[in-house]
């Protein structure tokens, strides 16, 4: 199934399960420089405009400009400052 296993009897972690993002998507993780856990405190996916945060189909969170799963305290290079906007689509 893909995914990484965390160490506890091999379960995958669903959020760093990247198996179904094609090569180009990943390329555009890579180039972003998207890392599951920010450098930075202050600038985390979750305090991001562009982030997604999880629904009842995903623990994941997800990303307005690419695809697969995101971490709520992860961080990419193309950070916005969150806005504090409603309604953010799932």
């Amino acid at each position: 199934t893909g995914g990484s296993a965390d160490g506890k009897n091999g379960v995958v972690d669903s959020c760093s399960d990247l198996s179904g993002i094609g090569q180009n998507d990943l390329e555009a993780r890579q180039k972003l420089n998207y890392v599951d856990v920010s450098a930075d405190k202050s600038k985390t996916c979750s305090q991001c405009n562009l982030y997604i945060p999880p629904n009842a189909a995903s623990p994941c969170g997800r990303c307005m400009i690419f695809k697969g799963p995101v971490e709520a305290g992860g961080a990419c290079a193309y950070w916005v400052e969150h806005t504090g906007r409603s309604g953010q689509a799932s």
